[in-house]
């Protein structure tokens, strides 16, 4: 059936079971009432799985102009949404129904409030008169959901759920963004009601700062001799932010939520810092004198120990959320703000500093080289060189992305999909189809490694169902590489329960297996011809490249400050990682 846009929606008087003679009011059902709340919102893609207990949902659904993206697991719906609204900007929306399904969204939700990505998850429950029995697939979710959202409801009445709606979308978008749960029992899905109103969203309040306080920013970059900008994913206008950075020369260092917002050829981007960082943005950010930071957090995956973080700098935070300030860092200003409005006010007051000096202390940072040869890094350096700039690319967790982030950065903001706070594998593959269902005129680029990608890799079903143009690229070391590392640094006994080779499928068969064209390579010299062949074919695609297992990247072990990274050599101080995914 033909997705219905929005001049094709039905009479309002059509949606959804209701009755309507001379002398009654007309009434929709609760679930009916749903759909028309978030078609009035601007929601028309929901990403789902139907059960028992949200069948109302689905009733009403073809009537409703929402599209529905059928996934093949529930942590694939809710990773589809997030993909859906970290690359478009807008609210993304998964469905499940209760119990088991419900729970399965729970790591996505978590996801989403640590990386600030609007998220409205929906879910059905046993009807209100068994809540508490201990009915089948009865959970209590809003109460399991309350710690990893910034609000959880349940509807008890169906002339409720308009309201729900409103304030669920406002709390999504408002502030910092981040994931909302309304709960749907199913006798309140049936439940009549008078037609409602439409809803109109609520503007977002505007968070406005004095004008003084751009200037006392100004003045302390001006006093600076040493200075260092440091972006989040909370800067995500590249149009406010170049003008800054062009006109002062400042050199720009940028967290891994924030690649994308200034161009990975800017003259004027030192590169990424932190535990995985770079090592010529470690010892820029390790030499600053003056560290201003916009949109970001300075979690510890950012600054390593934190007493040995940035020693000579002061610290200038602008963020919208004031409980920021001094989390980990004390700053010597801090500011209120949306990071667009900041750099809209600090372009006004800009001037060209005099960082000569300091360039040239950048220039002379020396880089790590990796080895030239065969391994997860030549196949990355390679597809860099075959990337559109409309591409967008998604990242699973480990070693693979961390490469990824350092050898094909974008250079558009929304361009760069990965999960960052909580560090989710299988996160890829699902977020890579809900970004192609918002972008289905671009391409995108879905990076795993072998272990994150076993995780979800159901949802290359949901790539053949829809077409979508997404192109996969398995890199398959035959272990758990990250915590490989690890392991081999930090850990007394070595490996344990890492080696994956042995029983790894033939991940080509696979993707074959589910009507997807595939191909396989082991060598640098197919590698190109390879590649050509697999960005070239229409839909998905997979492509699975077979690299070394004893492939290491530098990492800065735990209690050690940003300089003192370590890629095989054992610390002088055995440390344990606080994570290794």
């Amino acid at each position: 059936m033909p997705i219905r846009t929005s001049e094709s929606l039905p009479n309002p008087q059509r949606l959804g079971s209701f009755f309507l003679e001379e002398d009654m009011t007309p009434t929709m059902t609760g679930a009916a009432l749903l759909l028309h709340a978030l078609r009035d919102h601007g929601i028309t893609t929901l990403f789902g799985i139907p059960g028992a207990m949200n069948l109302p949902i689905y009733d009403a659904l073809d009537r409703s102009g929402i599209r529905h993206i059928l996934t093949r697991h529930e942590q694939g719906a809710v990773h589809a949404a997030e993909g859906f609204a970290r690359s478009s900007g807008r609210i993304g929306t998964c469905l499940a129904t209760s119990g088991p399904a419900a729970t399965n969204l729970i790591t996505g939700l978590g996801d989403a409030l640590l990386d600030h990505l609007p998220l409205l998850a929906l879910t059905g429950n046993v009807p209100t008169h068994l809540q508490g029995t201990r009915a089948f697939q009865e959970l209590d979710i809003v109460s399991i959901a309350r710690p990893v959202t910034k609000g959880a409801f349940q509807a008890r009445t169906a002339s409720q759920i308009p309201a729900l709606v409103r304030e669920a979308v406002r709390l999504a978008q408002s502030g910092k963004p981040g994931p909302v749960l309304i709960d749907l029992p199913h006798d309140v899905q049936l439940q009549q009601t008078p037609m409602g109103v439409h809803f109109q969203p609520e503007p977002q309040a505007r968070v406005t700062s004095h004008p003084r306080s751009y200037r006392a920013v100004m003045d302390h970059l001006k006093a600076a001799d040493r200075p260092v900008l440091l972006i989040g994913a909370g800067a995500q206008d590249a149009t406010r932010v170049q003008p800054f950075v062009d006109t002062t020369g400042i050199p720009v260092v940028h967290t891994l939520q924030g690649i994308g917002i200034l161009p990975a050829a800017h003259p004027q981007r030192v590169g990424m810092p932190g535990v995985y960082g770079s090592s010529r943005a470690n010892q820029t950010l390790s030499q600053a004198d003056l560290i201003l930071g916009i949109g970001v957090r300075f979690d510890d995956r950012l600054t390593g120990k934190l007493a040995l973080f940035a020693p000579q700098a002061r610290i200038i935070h602008i963020d919208l959320d004031p409980l920021e300030f001094g989390r980990l860092l004390q700053p010597a200003l801090s500011v209120q703000a949306r990071a667009e409005e900041a750099f809209e006010a600090l372009s006004a007051l800009a001037e060209p500093l005099n960082l000569e000096a300091w360039w040239a202390q950048i220039r002379r940072f020396a880089e790590y080289i990796p080895p030239a040869q065969w391994s997860m890094t030549q196949v990355l350096q390679t597809l860099r060189t075959v990337l559109n700039p409309d591409d967008l690319i998604a990242t699973d967790v480990g070693h693979h992305q961390m490469l990824a982030a350092h050898h094909c950065a974008p250079s558009r903001p929304r361009h760069w999909l990965t999960s960052g706070g909580l560090g989710t594998m299988g996160y890829a593959l699902p977020a890579a189809a809900g970004a192609a269902i918002a972008h289905p005129n671009q391409r995108v680029i879905c990076i795993c490694g072998d272990g994150g990608f076993q995780m979800t890799h159901q949802e290359l079903s949901t790539l053949t169902a829809h077409q979508l143009n997404v192109k996969v690229l398995v890199l398959d070391n035959g272990h758990l590489g990250m915590v490989r590392q690890y392991q081999d640094l930090f850990t007394p006994s070595g490996r344990q329960q890492v080696e994956l080779a042995s029983s790894n499928p033939d991940f080509a068969r696979l993707a074959l297996a589910y009507h997807i064209p595939a191909v396989t390579v082991r060598h640098g010299e197919q590698l190109r011809d390879v590649m050509q062949q697999w960005f070239t074919h229409p839909g998905p695609s997979l492509l699975h490249a077979i690299v070394p297992a004893e492939e290491n990247i530098p990492v800065v072990p735990a209690g050690r400050q940003l300089t003192d990274w370590v890629v095989r050599a054992e610390p002088p101080t055995p440390a344990c990682p606080t994570s290794a995914r």
